[in-house]
């Protein structure tokens, strides 16, 4: 329990020494340790608060004299409350001062309400946090009955980040209780929201994706209804924040959690249906939506470090990956526009050539198919269209790249060399770029210092290519071999040898 502070003690003197708008009985039972006494408390100063509301036949908001009384009486009774109780330092105040809001709201009822829907809520929103359970309970009970009285007046007073910051506190709370209440003010909160035709999804799609990456499991349930929420709702298109939310339903891939698992894998599923659905009516929206995910699906194909937990999350992103590029290859059969193809390919080439030596073997069969694939679909850009230097940046990074410690097996480099020998066959004036061929020469000759014979065999096939092809002789010093990279272990290599020795 809180102490009773200097400021508490202060605060309730100066009180005492002023007229209370309370009722003698309500003051004295609201804070009560038997909760009957707070409930009979709370009936009696309902029934006040509806005779003051009563008491005028005007709106409060229109500046008669008497309604502008009754309103000044509310007010007062609300800062009671909560100056009184919700702030005081006993958990049984506490809790009477939230079941006094509470009916407040419900003896004002729902038009009369809205100007007082701030003063209500603000104070049971702070009760979220507070350090005893009960009085936690209780502030759900509360805001549960305030927001049925409220309703679309809780949009309106722009309160959403508040409470939406509320339910994510509450919904990972300890206590089994609280969490259930949590559970029963998300399902109210929703069908307000869905409701009010003036809701800005806009501004409250970042407070979804800001959290989404939390790994408690409750919490990441509560952000993924919101997001199915928000996909079922007409007026709102979840296809074009795809970029905002994808990457987290993907870490969702790797909880512990196999339900959660199996809904957001499901509702993945659903997203691919959606954009699928979109390329014949709207093309424009599909090649918005594989634009934003090609880049976070490469990105979760080279997640984890290959650890086996990530696996389902890898073969997810490769399915996905396999999608996208069949609905890039159709859009431009339809379209005849390369545009969208030539960004796509050095995208998801990253992501292939991650998998392409994973432990798992169906990881390994779908980053080969998919590679075969990606090489068709490059095949098929006119000359002018293809992307060289970002395949190339594509293919050196992988070549480069070490995963858990290791570098890269000889199947992956011959497959990097693959790709380098299409660009060069495709477009090799451009390949031919002192930016782009020195690049190529230096990993062809770090290449040689290999240990595996076919590696080298492609790896010289692919330096003589590069400069017998060159018109600039100023390089041609570069046969002499490079120094081996620092990653690689020193050996004697008598094959290399015998090339240039």
């Amino acid at each position: 329990r809180r102490r009773v502070v200097a400021d508490d003690v202060l605060r309730l003197e100066c009180m005492a020494d002023e007229q209370t708008v309370l009722p003698g009985s309500v003051r004295n039972n609201l804070g009560d340790g038997k909760p009957d006494k707070r409930k009979q408390a709370a009936v009696e100063l309902e029934s006040e608060i509806r005779r003051i509301s009563h008491s005028t036949s005007h709106s409060f908001d229109n500046g008669h004299r008497g309604a502008t009384r009754a309103r000044e009486q509310i007010i007062s009774h609300i800062r009671c409350l909560v100056e009184e109780f919700c702030k005081s330092a006993f958990p049984n105040h506490r809790k009477g001062g939230l079941l006094g809001l509470a009916s407040v709201a419900i003896a004002l009822e729902h038009k009369p309400v809205q100007p007082f829907a701030s003063q209500l809520v603000l104070p049971v929103l702070t009760c979220f946090s507070d350090e005893d359970a009960w009085v936690r309970y209780s502030a759900c009970e509360a805001f549960y009955n305030i927001a049925k009285v409220v309703r679309n007046g809780l949009i309106t007073h722009n309160h959403m980040p508040e409470i939406f910051d509320g339910l994510c506190r509450l919904y990972v709370d300890v206590d089994r209780d609280v969490k259930k209440g949590a559970n029963c003010l998300d399902k109210l909160v929703q069908d307000i929201v869905t409701e009010c035709r003036d809701f800005d999804y806009a501004a409250f799609i970042p407070l979804l994706t800001t959290r989404i990456n939390v790994p408690n499991p409750c919490l990441r349930q509560l952000i993924l209804g919101w997001i199915m929420l928000l996909d079922s709702v007409p007026q709102v298109d979840m296809i074009e924040y795809l970029a905002q939310y994808l990457h987290g339903l993907f870490h969702i891939l790797a909880s512990d959690n196999r339900d959660i698992r199996h809904t957001t894998e499901n509702f993945l599923n659903d997203l691919l249906k959606e954009i699928q659905s979109s390329m014949s009516d709207r093309p424009e929206r599909a090649q918005h939506a594989i634009a934003n995910a090609a880049e976070t699906v490469a990105h979760c194909c080279r997640t984890g470090e290959r650890r086996s937990d990530d696996n389902f999350v890898r073969l997810t992103a490769l399915s996905w990956l396999s999608k996208l590029l069949g609905y890039q290859e159709e859009l431009h059969c339809r379209t005849q526009n390369g545009s969208g193809l030539k960004k796509l390919v050095p995208v998801l080439l990253s992501g292939v050539l991650y998998c392409l030596d994973d432990n798992e073997p169906e990881i390994r069969g779908n980053a080969n198919d998919s590679n075969i694939r990606l090489q068709s679909a490059t095949q098929k850009l006119p000359a002018g269209n293809i992307p060289v230097e970002a395949i190339t940046d594509a293919v050196l990074g992988a070549m480069n790249d070490t995963v858990a410690g290791k570098v890269r097996n000889s199947k992956v480099m011959q497959i990097c060399f693959a790709w380098v020998q299409l660009i060069l066959d495709q477009c090799r004036a451009q390949v031919l770029q002192p930016s782009v061929r020195d690049r190529l020469l230096e990993s062809a000759f770090q290449a040689l210092w290999r240990p595996e014979e076919d590696l080298v065999v492609d790896a010289l096939l692919l330096i003589s290519q590069l400069m017998a092809s060159s018109d600039d002789t100023e390089n041609q010093v570069m046969l002499v071999p490079a120094p081996p990279p620092k990653k690689l272990v020193e050996v004697d290599n008598g094959f290399f040898s015998r090339f240039f020795y």
